[in-house]
């Protein structure tokens, strides 16, 4: 059911190790589909939000856009309409902030190419943020608030139901995700199939997967496949497309199907960041005293889980098999810079393991259960005082 179209512009992932274009169908799909996307949708929102430990604040929201002229036309006008709410000033985010401010430390920032707008930030500090977070998240149906205890501070997040997509969007996505999680299915049962010929063959497992991830190889697959290893991993390769089909935009369609999860099944419009700063703003290394349905982003901040098929998807490594080839593609695409290659012989000394492949009910019920929304965030940060008794 995917259709899959190439684009003529280059990007920067796709120049392979020693500035050589990586080799193949699946690694060009991969890297324009996923690595240029990043695994989110081609709008990049983030929201960092600095707490103090005497309960100022500072936020900060990004907002990137990757490759629009890319997709559809469609699609391109629902960007470009964002677009113009930031420019504006009537988009939601920008629009809080400049509603928290609690003196003239409001800003806003664009950068264009080729006069289209490709990144925009804006921010704002407020001296109470037990004051400002409710009214930063206003217009969501997330529940916000700054927990001041005796030795600590923190910030929880609630999130009530989603609210996006109208009828036709949640018809659209029923039938997406029939279509999907039995293409999950016949993913499955490929990886399944190369497994268990590497099981009753361990001779064969590093010629195998040099030639699973040829892709994203640094050298050329060891050894030649034999006509049943060719069977393998041809069904292998189409039912991957199958999978990763869901970062294309459908012709006439606005979203694509990651797209469009995110927006019926996830309460956060954007991605969050928490963290604990200086007065200054700057971020602090200080370990949280507690922490609950967040996780770690590096430089001492916590990211809020966000739903969406892709993350249902990796969710399900090592319920009925592991390692999971894709998700360690994805994975390896998301932190590759220019001359990085795969490491094969790293993924062949991973414990593979093959159990019952499940049907496609189990597959959707699975896939399903990891689209509920998430429970309550909440983070704490020992005060001054604590630490230094």
């Amino acid at each position: 059911m995917w259709s899959f179209q190439r684009s003529g512009r280059k990007s920067r992932a796709l120049r392979g190790c020693g500035g050589q274009p990586l080799r193949g169908r699946i690694a060009l799909l991969l890297t324009l589909l996923l690595c240029s996307g990043c695994f989110k949708d081609r709008v990049e929102e983030t929201l960092t939000i600095g707490v103090t430990a005497d309960g100022a604040g500072t936020v900060h929201y990004a907002v990137g856009f990757d490759e629009v002229k890319l997709h559809g036309d469609r699609a391109r006008e629902r960007v470009e309409r964002f677009q113009r709410s930031l420019v504006e000033g009537t988009a939601d985010w920008p629009r809080s902030l400049r509603t928290i401010a609690s003196r003239a430390l409001v800003g806003s920032e664009q950068r264009h190419d080729e006069e289209q707008l490709v990144r925009y930030e804006a921010w704002s500090q407020t001296t109470d943020l037990e004051r400002a977070l409710p009214e930063l998240f206003a217009h969501s149906a997330i529940d916000a608030r700054v927990e001041r205890l005796v030795d600590g501070i923190g910030i929880i997040l609630v999130p009530g139901a989603p609210q996006g997509g109208d009828r036709r969007q949640r018809q659209r996505m029923e039938r997406l995700l029939s279509d999907w999680t039995d293409a999950i299915a016949e993913y499955l049962e490929a990886v399944a199939g190369l497994w268990k010929h590497i099981e009753t063959n361990p001779s064969r497992r590093m010629a195998i997967l040099s030639m699973a991830f040829a892709d994203l190889g640094e050298d050329e697959p060891a050894g030649t496949a034999t006509t049943l290893e060719k069977a393998l991993l041809s069904r292998y390769e189409e039912a991957e497309l199958r999978v990763v089909g869901i970062y294309e935009t459908p012709k006439g369609e606005a979203h694509t199907a990651q797209e469009l999860s995110r927006l019926i099944y996830d309460p956060y419009s954007t991605d969050i960041l928490l963290v604990l700063t200086d007065a200054s703003g700057r971020a602090l290394s200080q370990d949280p005293q507690s922490v609950e349905g967040l996780q770690a982003a590096g430089d001492g901040s916590w990211r809020v889980p966000r739903t969406s098929l892709w993350d249902a998807f990796r969710s399900l490594e090592g319920e009925w098999l592991q390692p999971d080839p894709l998700v360690a593609k994805a994975e390896f695409l998301l932190q590759a810079t220019d001359g990085d290659a795969f490491d094969v012989s790293g993924f062949a000394q991973r414990e593979f393991l093959t159990g019952r492949v499940p049907s496609k009910q189990e597959i959707r019920e699975a896939v399903v259960d990891q689209l509920q929304p998430p429970e309550a965030s909440r983070i704490v940060w020992a005060t001054a005082a604590e630490s230094e008794g």
